[in-house]
């Protein structure tokens, strides 16, 4: 598809339609694109435009008469959405001609960016291998999707154990070795030269001659066999006292010459008087003469490099250099392992265990989200565990002012209210990965949750003072909507129907009897606090709710016009506590909550201009939001695999499968949370690798702790707009709507994460901001480049920055990130001084940080 507008040059002047307001979140196929400017300046005119939603390529056609056929004008120069011209260029008319995106890829970016926490280097490669439908399909089915980072235990990457070198041989041959010479004096001897060293040395044979071991020996116990090292032989200042005489250390045992040989060790010498020696004659031969020394030694490995063995007599003439063999080279320094993902389990053993702080379940739940394979289900388990938002605060509070005398411990009052929000949560997923899980079944865990039933005040409610905190919540929050088909005197009786319900401690088997007594002992004895019905303080008197009226005729067929009042009597005994479960079980088959529900994750999924108590869904010319909110009340209203309503897969199959979903209405619609952002920027940089030796290492990660908790400074989700996970004071929830999230504070704490990601774990300034925490978020931009990028492009500033806006921005389009684009490699070729400088991946590492923060830090990067 390809959308044109004309426009045209007259005199120099530019013929232009009045600017259009920007795009429309319903429209699920934009108008084309308008001329918001063009001016003549410096001999030139340009023309701007608004952007098209994901444009692929724009072209500029010319004609100098409509009757003609266009053709490309190549005069001109494209830079984003202006284009200029010569101003000396023929008069003519202009055609602006858009490609946008395939409708498979702007809904393979929409499923990127809305059934997962943002696109990674992983998912772009899978989408594209499978196509969007099938991998839209494959997160609907998250139960058949294999996980187990709950129970995969830590990767460790342990040092490289350097063997040392094998021993040696063993000692088996003399070695003989002969020199003949003169003598300048009466003395023979030898020494150890370049440094300490040892060395066997045996049948040392001194003659007259050029003849080795012919003729007399000059040398008195020459061979050894004499056991003390005197008769002759004297020992210098560099001989040691390890020298001695001694057996043969070869594996026969055998010396060169009879049974002993003499171990010489000693210190670096070049004085033949320093080692060991003897005068060999009291004759005073001429200087002629001619001697020939011989002897036989063992090549024993030294302890350091380069030491000689050194046997002479008086002078240099006649001298036997021998090179001691070397010590075995040193064992290389093993390299450093990087530093392997954090672990989940740690985090999930302690929630299991009752032994878990808030900061745990963070942490925890911070890591699902980045790294489950089933993110369509983690957002989902998000969106209903925020929809029954509940405050561990408010848990904590009561356990500290209502239960301190049977919780002494603080630590462990903690580690309850914990508990308490990890038993809801928990319960969520499971319910979540039945394929049969309707609304009703997260509504019972919402009442049953010892965490909503102190949050909302249900455990102060008791029949001689009713609270209406509870029943006015579950009306305006958690299912109808606010005014929504009730009014106070609902609320009334309402509170009535929650009157007795309370939370109090139990044996772990009675855990799910909320008749069953408390244990004696609150304090010792080992118990849940969960649900306790208390029969005395639950009102049985007779409660009628929704009576004279009738759903809005604005929902039409079968429901508009239909009574749907409420009357619960002659309860007794126990049976009050069914009338909690008859009323949500009222509550969820109502057209009101399948509304309320279904505008919520059309806002959660499509766009946020859905409304509540305004569709007319019997008007003529419904819109495209109107349609859908329908399609998803029939879809409720239409019993599933198991014969129930309000099937929560159903109703996610018509929004994600509707043209509102597929098309520009969903592409960039929204605004991130903080948690989306700070998830969807580690995502967007984590790759995990394997290298040659075993060693796991991600390109980008966290801990959980450095996003959602860091000890001493507030968390970045609270800083980017006090998102604080399972602890909101306010029972709605966090909000959809983005302008709730972006002001100049919070987008400047946006970029301060980015910018504390970006930064190598070495940064002295990593921590400054975020505490010990913001080490923990990682990242390694030059590893993901290495890995994804062949290494002829690894130095190629575009080919960086195609392959980063690929992943950070898929559905943009590359007509629209083209001045983005020439950002990026303006960057990368840029120093920190201002000068060109072409970017060399191996040692601009710094720079190309730098450069992906910048990207993120861009407004598109808010969106999703």
């Amino acid at each position: 598809m390809k959308i044109c507008r004309v426009f045209g040059w007259l005199s120099s002047l530019l013929l232009c339609a009045v600017a259009a307001p920007r795009l429309s979140a319903a429209e699920a196929t934009p108008q084309p694109p308008v001329f918001t400017g063009g001016v003549v300046t410096n001999g030139q005119r340009v023309f701007s435009w608004t952007p098209y939603p994901a444009a692929d390529q724009y072209r500029i056609l010319t004609t100098s008469n409509l009757l003609a056929p266009f053709i490309e004008d190549l005069a001109g120069v494209l830079s984003g959405n202006t284009w200029i011209q010569n101003s000396t260029a023929p008069v003519g008319f202009h055609r602006l001609q858009v490609t946008p995106l395939s409708s498979n890829a702007l809904f393979a970016a929409t499923l990127l960016n809305r059934i997962t926490y943002g696109p990674s280097p992983d998912s772009v490669e899978r989408i594209a291998t499978i196509g969007p439908q099938r991998f839209l399909e494959e997160q609907l089915a998250w139960e058949q999707i294999a996980e187990t980072i709950d129970t995969d235990p830590p990767i460790t990457n342990a040092p490289i154990i350097v063997l040392p070198p094998p021993p040696p041989p063993p000692l088996t041959n003399w070695i003989r070795v002969a020199v003949t010479g003169t003598s300048s004096g009466l003395n023979f001897g030898m020494y150890l030269s370049g440094g300490s060293g040892r060395v066997y040395v045996d049948d040392v044979r001194l003659v007259y001659g050029t003849n080795a071991d012919v003729g007399s020996n000059l040398l008195a116990n020459a061979d050894f066999e004499d056991p003390e090292l005197t008769n002759g032989w004297i020992r210098g200042s560099s001989i040691t006292t390890g020298t001695m005489i001694t057996n043969s250390p070869t594996v026969d045992g055998l010396a060169a010459s009879g049974t002993n040989c003499v171990l010489l060790v000693g210190n670096n010498n070049s004085t033949l008087s320093a080692g060991l020696y003897q005068p060999f004659t009291n004759a005073n031969p001429p200087t002629s003469q001619r001697f020939t020394l011989s002897f036989s030694y063992l090549p024993v490995r030294q302890t350091v490099s380069n030491v000689y063995l050194i046997v002479r007599t008086s002078g240099t003439a006649a001298t036997s250099t021998v090179p001691l063999p070397n010590p075995p080279p040193t064992p290389p320094t093993p390299p450093t392992p990087p530093t392997p993902p954090p672990a989940v389990s740690p985090a999930y053993e302690k929630l299991t265990n009752t032994l878990a702080q808030i900061e745990d379940l963070r942490s925890w739940h911070v890591l699902h989200a980045v790294r489950s394979q089933r993110q369509l289900y983690e957002i989902l388990v998000q969106f209903f565990d925020n929809h029954f938002c509940t405050q561990y605060s408010k848990t904590k509070e009561w356990f500290d002012n209502e239960k301190e005398q049977y919780v002494t411990n603080e630590t462990v009052r903690a580690r309850l209210a914990t508990e308490m929000d990890w038993r809801e949560h928990a319960k969520w997923r499971a319910a979540l990965m039945n394929t049969n899980c309707n609304f009703y079944d997260l509504l019972k865990i919402s009442i049953e949750s010892p965490a909503m039933i102190i949050y909302l005040d249900t455990v102060l409610n008791k029949k001689s003072a009713a609270n209406e905190n509870y029943g006015r919540e579950i009306l305006e929050l958690h299912t109808f909507g606010a005014d929504n088909g009730y009014v106070q005197q609902d609320i009334v009786d309402l509170a009535k129907v929650w009157t007795g319900w309370s939370v109090d401690k139990k044996a772990p088997a009675d855990a799910n009897n909320p008749f069953a007594p408390a244990v004696l002992d609150r304090t010792n004895d080992v118990g849940v606090w969960t649900l306790n019905f208390v029969t005395n303080d639950h009102s049985y008197a007779t409660k009628r709710m929704f009576t004279n009226v009738v759903v809005a005729p604005r929902f039409g067929p079968p429901y508009g016009g239909q009574p749907y009042s409420l009357i619960l009597s002659n309860y007794t005994g126990t049976n009050g506590l069914a009338e909690g479960y008859a009323v949500i079980d009222h509550l969820a088959k109502s057209p009101y909550t399948a509304e309320f529900l279904s505008v919520k994750l059309c806002r959660l999924f499509v766009h946020e201009h859905f409304e509540i108590d305004t569709y007319d869904y019997t008007a003529p010319n419904p819109s495209l939001e109107v349609q859908l909110v329908k399609a998803c009340i029939t879809a409720w209203d239409t019993p599933a695999a198991d014969g129930r309503r309000g099937n929560i897969r159903s109703i996610l199959n018509v929004i994600l499968n509707s043209d509102l979903f597929r098309g520009h209405a969903a592409s960039a619609q929204k605004v991130k949370t903080p948690l989306e952002l700070a998830v969807s920027a580690v995502r967007a940089l984590r790759l995990n690798s394997t290298d040659i030796n075993g060693w796991v290492s991600s390109t980008g990660d966290t801990d959980g702790y450095g996003i959602a908790y860091s000890s001493g400074s507030s968390s970045p989700l609270v800083r980017m707009g006090n998102m604080s996970l399972f602890n909101k004071a306010e029972p709605d929830g966090y909000s959809e709507f983005g302008r709730l999230w972006l002001n100049t504070a919070n987008l400047c704490e946006r970029m301060r994460f980015v910018q504390h990601l970006l930064m190598p774990t070495t940064s002295s300034t990593k921590s400054s901001d975020y505490g010990s925490g913001g080490t923990k978020n990682t990242s390694n931009p030059a590893a993901l480049v290495r890995a994804k990028l062949p290494a002829a492009s690894w130095n190629n500033a575009g080919a960086v920055a195609d392959y980063f806006l690929g992943v950070l921005y898929p559905g943009e389009g590359r007509a629209n990130l083209d001045l983005d684009r020439q950002a990026a490699i303006n960057f990368l070729n840029t120093d920190d001084a201002g000068n060109t400088s072409t970017f060399i991946l191996a040692s601009h590492d710094t720079r190309l940080r730098g450069m992906v923060a910048m990207l993120m830090c861009f407004p598109r990067f808010q969106e999703q």
